[in-house]
């Protein structure tokens, strides 16, 4: 541990996408599967990272959802090299399961974080609050799409403005899916 922190140390700084090693072979082929897989593997990082900040905002980390992570990240990284091969499509489709369970768990675990940490900050306009939350320690210039449920409120007047108050463009999309009434789907 000396040798590791001294200010002769120099870790190899590593950067960019997440490695995964077997995307050359598979990504064309199980576009769908393989794409749960990476948005599954973000989410768990993002997941952990959010569930610490809810750990200090708190003060606690008994909510801190371990068990949970562990059993997703052991369906994000079930599949190996075995696609196509003993069993053929029927593996395939077990490997694009146990992606499908992560991806489900992952994003589970993020709303239920980020809507705890959502729900701590006071807000100081009238309207129904959007928060977005940035996982990178830089600055980003991304798309959002969220979901927003406006019933009872006149979707012909919606308006979307920052915490300036300055209005920002957006644009509806449609939904995908099981809705419940006053759904409406936007990006900005």
């Amino acid at each position: 541990m000396d040798k590791l922190v001294s200010k002769k140390s120099k870790p190899t700084r590593l950067e960019g996408e997440w490695p995964n090693l077997w995307l050359y072979i598979h990504n064309p082929t199980h576009h769908e599967a393989v794409s749960m897989m990476r948005e599954a593997q973000r989410n768990l990082v993002n997941v952990e990272k959010f569930g610490v900040v809810r750990g200090l905002l708190t003060g606690s980390f008994t909510s801190y959802p371990q068990e949970k992570l562990n059993e997703a990240w052991k369906c994000a990284i079930y599949p190996d090299h075995g696609w196509g091969g003993n069993g053929g499509y029927i593996t395939d489709e077990v490997f694009k399961e146990k992606f499908r369970q992560s991806q489900a768990a992952a994003n589970e675990m993020l709303e239920d974080v980020l809507g705890e940490i959502g729900g701590m900050i006071e807000h100081k306009q009238e309207g129904l609050p959007i928060v977005v939350f940035n996982p990178e320690s830089w600055l980003r210039n991304d798309i959002v799409i969220t979901k927003v449920n406006v019933y009872g409120l006149d979707r012909g007047h919606f308006v979307l403005t920052d915490d300036k108050g300055q209005h920002v463009p957006f644009q509806y999309l449609p939904i995908k899916g099981q809705t419940k009434d006053g759904d409406i789907q936007i990006v900005f």
